[in-house]
C-alpha cells in the first residue's frame, strides 16, 4: 500500500479505538514506520529500496515483541511505554494492510514475503477504493457511538 493509504487506515483505526491525540499520532507514525525504515536503509535509492522492502521491517514478530515489552517491562516511564505501544500498533496495521496486496509480507521468515491475501496491487484503484470504504466505515463507527 501507499503511504497515504497507511496513514488513512492508521488515523481512522486509532480514532475508532478511542485513542487520545498522542495515541492517534503514535499509531499514524507507526503506520508508515516499516516503509520509512526501508527508505532509510536503502538511502532513498529505488534499486536498494526494492532489495530491502517488505523484509525485516515488515515482520510482525518485531512489533508484537515491542507491544509485549511496552506492557510487561518498565523502561523509562509509562509515557515511553505508551509511545512504543501506539507506534507498534500502527506498524502492525501497516503489515496487515500490506498482507492484503499481491506482494505480501513475511510471516515466519523475516527475509521472505511468504504471506499474501492478494486482493490488489499496490497503488491500484482497488487499493484506493478499499481504503476509502474502510476509513469511511471506521469513521462512521467512531462518530455513531
Amino acid at each position: 500500500m501507499r503511504l497515504a493509504s497507511h496513514k488513512a487506515i492508521g488515523v481512522s483505526t486509532a480514532l475508532v479505538l478511542g485513542y487520545d491525540v498522542y495515541g492517534v499520532i503514535g499509531v499514524t507514525v507507526g503506520s508508515i514506520l516499516p516503509d520509512v525504515i526501508d527508505m532509510f536503509i536503502s538511502g532513498g535509492g529505488d534499486f536498494f529500496f526494492q532489495k530491502v522492502h517488505r523484509k525485516l521491517s515488515h515482520w510482525w514478530v518485531l512489533y508484537a515483541v515491542l507491544i509485549y515489552v511496552a506492557y510487561k517491562v518498565y523502561l523509562f516511564s509509562v509515557y515511553i511505554n505508551q509511545v512504543i505501544f501506539y507506534i507498534s500498533i500502527g506498524a502492525l496495521l501497516h503489515i496487515i494492510c500490506d498482507s492484503l496486496t499481491k506482494s505480501g509480507v513475511p510471516l515466519f521468515n523475516p527475509f521472505k514475503q511468504d504471506f499474501r491475501i492478494g486482493l490488489f496491487k499496490t497503488g491500484s484503484p482497488v487499493e484506493y477504493l478499499l481504503v476509502t470504504v474502510v476509513t469511511t466505515l471506521l469513521m462512521y463507527m467512531r462518530y455513531k457511538s
